[in-house]
């Protein structure tokens, strides 16, 4: 079987989106599928991609930076599609999605969109005027013509019917690389406990409520006791808007450490006691995996999707208003190191079961050869109403 990803940036900037499309596909990979992602260059001569592997097609970046109209994308679909079983899609709203999803449309091939989150309500506000027009020029058509529909929770497969689309729907979590093995968790010191966030910045994310749940918690710590990092780059009004409060708030213990990437960002989520995730609304958080694998308890909004946190004990799953968080932050603090150590254990066993790199490829294959196939009976994890 050959199936082409089409996603707009790989870029190493881009976030989880971009991690958690390539992670699945060299999990796809590895368990025998033949696969190719298409994506545009960096438009940044200072940017990278993720990998410059040769099943990545690299097209030249568009001319136009807002819509990203490309004619190397149309002809590259045009004159390369039949050598696809299938086209996965990722993302909306952008001109390379739709160009995949309107060349297979025109070549009766079968795709697949995963939606990345951009269905959610606080997601279509944002530029509403825009996305109302696009929905109505292209969108909801691509959408609607789609064999299946990825949601990676139940949360984001209510919000597709909510808007009555119809298709097929395969809940199926976002994948996270794992070592063989995990290191032996081993106790932190405590006389200055680590909380951290890592994302992109950007109002969703809701960094300004934790902004202001920490102001609350300093009204019960010594400052000295705590530090708050904020791991991430993203929208330079917001980012000025984010250390202009935190300077007016005379917050001396939040330190922004700008974007990381690779070991350096993996030795800062390990050196954290706690990750936070304040998000108004996230389809998945790859963090999330990302800071359980290394035995970090989390403490993430019912914004996001991760009730696990609490099933499993491996963390907390609470309502983000500033003061429920400062109290969850507080029980964390005031938990003893062997405690928090037993959650990060529960953390590591719930992602090597759920969220590994090899089991979402297991079903995401099974995905696959049920929509080539939609006679037979399809996966536990595809809901038809």
């Amino acid at each position: 079987m050959q199936v082409l990803h089409v996603i707009s940036t790989l870029n190493k900037r881009s976030g989880g989106p971009s991690l958690s499309s390539f992670t699945l596909v060299k999990g796809l990979q590895q368990i025998g599928l033949n696969i190719e992602m298409l994506t545009f260059a960096p438009r940044d001569e200072n940017e990278k991609l993720i990998s410059e592997e040769v099943f990545i097609w690299k097209l030249p970046y568009s001319m136009f930076p807002r819509w990203e109209y490309s004619l190397s994308a149309i002809k590259f679909l045009k004159y390369n599609h039949k050598q696809f079983d299938i086209f996965h899609i990722h993302g909306l709203w952008e001109f390379l999605p739709h160009a995949a999803a309107r060349q297979a449309m025109k070549t009766n091939k079968p795709f697949v969109f995963t939606l990345r989150g951009m269905l959610y309500p606080s997601a279509l506000n944002h530029s509403k005027a825009v996305k109302t027009v696009a929905s109505m020029l292209f969108q909801n058509k691509d959408l609607a013509s789609a064999a299946v529909l990825h949601a990676t929770c139940e949360e984001e497969y209510k919000v597709i019917r909510s808007l009555n689309f119809k298709n097929p729907v395969a809940i199926i979590p976002n994948p996270i690389s794992l070592p063989p093995e995990y290191k032996t968790l081993k106790e932190k010191c405590r006389e200055k406990v680590r909380f951290g966030f890592v994302g992109r910045l950007n109002f969703i994310k809701n960094i300004e409520g934790l902004i202001f749940s920490w102001r609350l918690l300093m009204n019960e710590l010594d400052e000295e006791s705590v530090e708050l990092v904020i791991v991430g780059n993203g929208d330079n009004k917001y980012k000025r808007k984010l250390t202009s409060l935190v300077a007016k708030e005379k917050l001396k213990n939040i330190i922004f450490s700008g974007f990381l990437d690779g070991e350096e960002k993996d030795e800062m989520i390990s050196s954290f006691h706690y990750l936070l995730l304040p998000s108004k609304s996230e389809n998945f958080g790859m963090v999330v995996t990302e800071a359980l694998s290394k035995g970090v308890p989390v403490i993430a909004s019912k914004g996001t999707p991760w009730e696990d946190l609490e099933t499993f004990g491996c963390g907390w799953w609470v309502d983000n208003e500033p003061s429920n968080i400062k109290s969850y932050i507080l029980k964390a603090y005031h938990q003893k190191e062997a405690e928090r150590i037993q959650m990060g254990i529960s953390g590591q066993k719930l992602v090597r079961n759920k969220y590994s790199q090899a089991a979402v490829a297991d079903n995401m294959k099974d995905l696959y050869n049920w929509v080539m196939n939609k006679e037979t009976i399809p996966p536990a994890f595809v809901k038809l109403h």
